[in-house]
């Protein structure tokens, strides 16, 4: 690969290459060797993935990784590391097409984030203000899982969630079940907080996630304390938008 590097014409390409391999083959596929690799550590790969990257990959970014590893698998053969005989699985390349901005930037998240406290309390009556509440969790769970609003998120019980250990580390897992079928997300660290945070202040009897991880609770997550699902939660969350400033024509 280093000497294509002599070509002007792939020359970003060889850098491109060179950093999908410092900065995500190697790191997780280098404990392994070629022939060891299948279709359960590649599926690891795409949770590791996603928990490293905070987001789910766009498909060309997908893509990408994708050729870099196929081309590794070449050399390997041509090498004789392996028979060329010998089927290694591909990574995964479906992804979500790439978008000119998203939809909030990491600073707008942050300041309705800091503003959702003043929200929760601006009421007159207890009712309304523990709809913020439930809307406040339910909106930072969407933005630090990927996860789709109401058909895949709204349904989803506290028996959806687990613990899924990739090597040493361990990352929270969501079953969920949409537009696009069932599948997992794995969420970035930060909704571990918020989901103990929403459980202790819907007075469940576990002190932490994984006591409730354990239990396999079979109930809603986005409810009140009552148990009752908050109404019409896009209007609440246009509120909160309209009120911190983010609504915008």
């Amino acid at each position: 690969m280093s000497r294509t590097a002599l070509d002007k014409r792939t020359t970003r390409n060889y850098k491109d290459y060179f950093f999908i391999l410092e900065k995500y083959l190697i790191p997780f596929f280098g404990k392994y060797t070629i022939d060891k690799i299948t279709d359960e550590v590649v599926a690891d790969f795409d949770a590791w993935r996603l928990a490293e990257m905070g987001k789910n990959a766009k498909a060309m970014t997908k893509k990408h990784h994708a050729m870099a590893f196929t081309r590794i698998v070449h050399i390997a053969k041509d090498r004789g590391y392996i028979p060329y005989s010998k089927a290694v699985p591909q990574l995964n390349i479906q992804g979500a097409k790439s978008k000119p901005r998203p939809a909030f930037t990491e600073e707008e998240l942050n300041s309705m984030f800091d503003y959702m406290p003043i929200w929760q309390k601006d009421v007159f009556h207890r009712h309304p203000g523990d709809v913020r509440v439930v809307c406040s969790a339910y909106v930072k769970f969407l933005a630090y899982t990927g996860v789709r609003h109401s058909t895949e998120s709204m349904p989803l019980r506290w028996k959806h969630l687990q613990w899924h250990w990739i090597k040493n580390q361990r990352y929270l897992r969501i079953w969920v079940d949409g537009k696009t079928g069932p599948r997992f997300l794995i969420a970035r660290s930060e909704v571990i907080e918020v989901l103990e945070e929403l459980m202790r202040w819907q007075m469940l009897r576990y002190r932490n996630l994984d006591e409730i991880i354990n239990a396999r609770l079979d109930r809603k997550i986005f409810v009140l304390q009552t148990g009752e699902m908050p109404h019409l939660m896009e209007n609440i969350f246009r509120h909160l938008m309209n009120k911190s400033g983010l609504l915008k024509d």
